[in-house]
């Protein structure tokens, strides 16, 4: 005689038909289970969830899981898309359960069609390179833009990037010389990050003169020149140079004056710069909730991953 397998929602169910959960649990595993039960419901004789901006979806039982996603991800409407717009068409479709990001994924990396039609990513095309063991703000990599079309009196930036964190500072400037440049290390990046271990820039003059490498002596900050006509020895800040460029093209109109503030307030969101860039306000709620509904699920695989460590290590 063949037993039926319960399906995951069946103490769920249980509780909420007759109000009862299993003896053998513990005080721990009752307290997480109390924590997520409000957020179900039982209509005989399905189990329904509300889910992020209380959407309500029906769950589902293990035997159906496959078919949805197979329905999703293969249908002749559906174009073989990745792990998490194929979530995102079950999440659509009004279905549920507490696996389905973890699973969409496995499906899409043993689809056969995504497999041998889709196109290496970067990171695997290009070779691995060995890692540098430093903290943050250890290497500093710095440069000049420019010179742009006078705004406000200014016609250059200087930018610093940290090789670690990529966070990028940058000032505009009048002038592309060597006070700019000691200026620009002693009131925003040494006095603000502490002092770097090494500083890479090309070698132009405003970088490769005796007032800047006698203030990185007295720091004991080793100034490292990168390659003539090599860009890429301080490609981290070339990086950002095109970033900022960028963000300029975008935001500068017809008048040099919208140049102004800084360019890299653009990185945090000023709303001078958000009331020009183009983004989809629906498509960006609709990215939310999918995250959100993907955070339950990374969180359920946290809880269960410390459950297991903490008993292997009482073995």
């Amino acid at each position: 005689m063949l037993l039926e397998k319960a399906p995951w929602y069946a103490h769920i169910a249980n509780y909420l038909v007759i109000g009862k959960v299993p003896s053998e649990w513990k005080a721990q595993d009752r307290k997480h289970f109390f924590t997520k039960i409000h957020a179900y419901y039982w209509e005989e004789p399905f189990l329904f969830k509300y889910c992020a901006y209380q959407i309500i979806r029906k769950c589902v039982p293990e035997e159906e899981q496959q078919g949805i996603l197979s329905h999703c991800h293969e249908n002749a409407c559906e174009g073989h898309f990745a792990s998490q717009k194929t979530a995102m068409k079950v999440l659509q479709s009004g279905f549920t359960w507490p696996s389905l990001f973890k699973d969409s994924h496995i499906m899409c990396r043993s689809c056969d069609r995504c497999q041998k039609l889709g196109k290496l990513t970067k990171r695997n095309q290009m070779p691995m390179n060995p890692i540098l063991i430093v903290d943050l703000f250890d290497v500093w990599g710095i440069d000049f833009m420019g010179p742009f079309p006078m705004s406000f009196g200014n016609s250059y930036i200087l930018v610093g990037v940290d090789y670690v964190s990529k966070w990028v500072e940058a000032i505009p400037c009048k002038h592309n010389d060597d006070r700019v440049v000691l200026k620009f290390l002693k009131e925003n990046i040494f006095s603000r990050f502490g002092v770097p271990k090494a500083i890479i820039s090309d070698g132009g003059t405003h970088f490769c003169n005796k007032p800047f490498e006698a203030l990185l002596a007295k720091y004991g900050v080793k100034h490292k020149v990168a390659t003539p006509y090599h860009p890429q020895t301080s490609g981290q800040v070339e990086l950002a140079n095109r970033e900022i460029k960028n963000i300029l093209m975008k935001v500068v109109i017809t008048s040099r004056k919208d140049c102004m503030p800084p360019p890299v307030e653009v990185e945090y969101k000023a709303w001078w710069a958000i009331k020009r860039l183009n983004m989809d306000l629906i498509r960006d709620g609709e990215k939310r909730c999918l995250d959100l509904n993907e955070m339950e699920e990374l969180r359920n695989d946290a809880y269960i991953n410390s459950k297991v460590a903490k008993q292997r290590m009482k073995k």
